[in-house]
């Protein structure tokens, strides 16, 4: 079942979190001494490379319902992970200095968000876990060097 988000939602200013663990210790777990010299966990699968990817201009065009895994992404783009979209063809590099990402694209009310541009990549990987986990542990997806939030299949 997906984890979806409701748009109507991002101009709440107290909407901040859905989905997420409690703040927690990041450390890192290695089943020996030699594992974590290696820098490699046996407890964590990498899912970088090569993911189905959708841009939308917004949320409202945004594609929905697709962390079903019945949804077919076969017509998606490809897009490396990690990547950032900007350099891959999708939409402009931002640099924020001084301007807000947003600016001159329309007006913004204070406490509002952006209804036009307000861009929503959207990816799909499919992968298989190594083996269910032990009696008693948990498997946390960990979406590092994401931007914004992130919605996913559960």
């Amino acid at each position: 079942m997906g984890i979806g988000i409701d748009i109507d939602r991002l101009a709440d200013p107290t909407f901040f979190a859905q989905g997420r663990l409690a703040a927690h210790s990041d450390h890192r777990c290695f089943a020996s001494a030699a594992e974590a010299a290696s820098g490699r966990s046996s407890f964590e699968v990498s899912l970088d490379g090569v993911w189905e990817f959708a841009y939308a201009k917004n949320p409202v065009l945004a594609v929905d319902g697709f962390q079903d895994p019945d949804y077919d992404v076969s017509q998606w783009d490809d897009i490396p992970v990690p990547a950032h979209i900007q350099l891959r063809g999708y939409d402009l590099p931002q640099y924020v200095n001084v301007h807000y990402p947003w600016d001159g694209h329309e007006q913004i009310d204070p406490g509002g968000v952006p209804q036009d541009y307000n861009p929503v990549a959207s990816y799909v990987r499919g992968f298989t876990l190594p083996g269910p986990p032990p009696d008693g542990e948990r498997i946390v997806f960990r979406a590092n060097r994401h931007e914004f939030g992130a919605r996913g299949a559960s």
